[in-house]
């Protein structure tokens, strides 16, 4: 990832036209829901960032295929919950400003590619916390009503934990709800810098189903 600015903060289409209803007109309506016998109030909401690192020169191929497998298995996984998810794809690398932020569900391997070269982590970071409030900004615009942010990491290799790196990780951990999955060998590897407010997970089967057991444990009701 570059710092390069980061995506444009428009309103994602699929905040007005859900799959499966008609559109409905943009306005105070939007991302409101009626209750049974009462006003209109907000819908649930919530933002997470899949990001897939890792050293993109050395970097076994066939950890990268696993790590964008487990986080294509979160998103589908996060759609059939009862918030409305709004969802991007970040690779360790530089295409930040070409991601987009999509509706749960509908990310693809393209979101998730194995980025051309390596990139620093701390300024990946910083473009990570740039994007997502971006996002957020976005979605409650939309009248979302949405709940802390999630930031779930799959490390392919632990990352490098130095003072910029540092620094930019302690703010991401006070604005989300982050989460790491990492293979079980490089478990004892991980920095004691991203255990901080953080979950840790070692890589197995039924990791996916495990972080979206925690992302609904923070989830606001529908």
């Amino acid at each position: 990832m570059t710092g390069g600015g980061g995506p444009s903060p428009v309103r994602p289409p699929w905040i007005t036209a859900r799959p499966g209803r008609h559109r409905r007109p943009a306005g105070r309506t939007v991302g409101r829901h009626r209750a049974a016998d009462g006003p209109e109030k907000p819908r649930a909401g919530r933002l997470v960032l899949l990001i897939l690192t890792g050293d993109a020169r050395a970097g076994d191929p066939t950890g990268w295929r696993r790590g964008r497998s487990v986080l294509l298995g979160v998103d589908k996984k996060i759609a059939k919950t009862a918030a409305s998810y709004g969802v991007r794809g970040l690779p360790g690398g530089d295409a930040a400003a070409g991601s987009q932020l999509r509706q749960a569900g509908r990310l693809s391997r393209r979101d998730l590619k194995r980025p051309a070269r390596a990139v620093d982590f701390g300024r990946a970071l910083g473009v990570v916390r740039t994007v997502m409030m971006r996002d957020l900004a976005a979605l409650e615009r939309s009248g979302l009503r949405v709940a802390r942010p999630a930031a779930v990491f799959y490390a392919v290799e632990p990352p490098l934990a130095d003072a910029v790196a540092a620094e930019e990780y302690e703010q991401l951990a006070l604005e989300a709800c982050v989460t790491w999955v990492v293979p079980g060998r490089s478990t004892p590897l991980m920095s004691p810098l991203f255990a901080g407010g953080a979950r840790i997970l070692s890589d197995h089967d039924a990791v996916a189903e495990e972080v979206v057991h925690l992302l609904r444990g923070a989830s606001p009701a529908s």
